[in-house]
């Protein structure tokens, strides 16, 4: 991953670390499972998406991309490897970003 892509991918997490911060786990498990299901028939970066547990949200293919790996890592951290999205790196450094 190129040094843009890698910041716009932080600064992305970033921002779903703190939309997501007031949800409880109920919630957030919610969010995981309806935007990992969303994502199974596959989506498209440029394209609008809407979830159920986020319903006044409009959400582009890489900001629900973005919710569903954050929604993941903290609700079912032992299920991110299914999402195929691998920022490991990007999470730690948004996360330093929001503390």
């Amino acid at each position: 991953m190129g040094k843009e892509n890698e910041e716009d991918t932080i600064d992305l997490l970033t921002q779903v670390i703190k939309l997501l911060e007031d949800f409880d786990a109920g919630e957030l498990r919610l969010i995981a499972m309806q935007s990992t299901a969303l994502m199974q028939g596959g989506i498209r970066n440029e394209g609008i998406y809407r979830i159920p547990a986020l319903p006044d949200i409009m959400l582009s293919g890489n900001v629900l991309k973005g919710i569903a790996y954050v929604s993941i890592v903290q609700s079912f951290p032992s299920m991110i490897e299914k999402i195929g999205l691998h920022w490991e790196k990007e999470y730690a450094e948004a996360l330093k970003k929001v503390e």
